[in-house]
């Protein structure tokens, strides 16, 4: 049976604010299993999750929700001459001993949280 550890981040989104981001105040080492995402309001802007090492992977990018959703951020597989196969698919994410980065937009004077939890194995 796979072990499964969690990690989350709340980050709090300053009103007017264009720079709301911050780093995971733990490390993950595994394959991204799943990605829950929850904000505190509705109009929650766009949330973008990276990697936080030395070459950052995106991980995924969404409009979170007040009710929270499981999201399930693939790696595409490449081909053998190093073309992307497809647009959908692919195999987990990779963290290797990584923290993770979640950044929100507010120019739009919205403020409030978001919480992100990600799962590996």
């Amino acid at each position: 049976m796979a072990y499964v550890r969690e990690v989350t981040k709340t980050l709090t989104v300053t009103t007017g604010s264009t720079s709301n981001n911050g780093n995971s105040t733990e490390d993950l080492n595994g394959l991204i299993q799943s990605v829950y995402v929850s904000a505190s309001k509705s109009t929650m802007p766009e949330v973008a999750i990276v990697s936080a090492g030395s070459t950052a992977k995106s991980i995924l990018t969404v409009n979170p929700s007040t009710l929270g959703a499981w999201y399930y951020p693939r790696a595409l597989a490449q081909g053998a001459t190093g073309g992307t196969l497809g647009s959908s698919g692919g195999a987990k994410i990779p963290l290797n001993n990584e923290y993770f980065k979640v950044t929100a937009q507010s120019s739009s004077g919205i403020g409030g949280t978001v919480t992100v939890t990600i799962s590996v194995v």
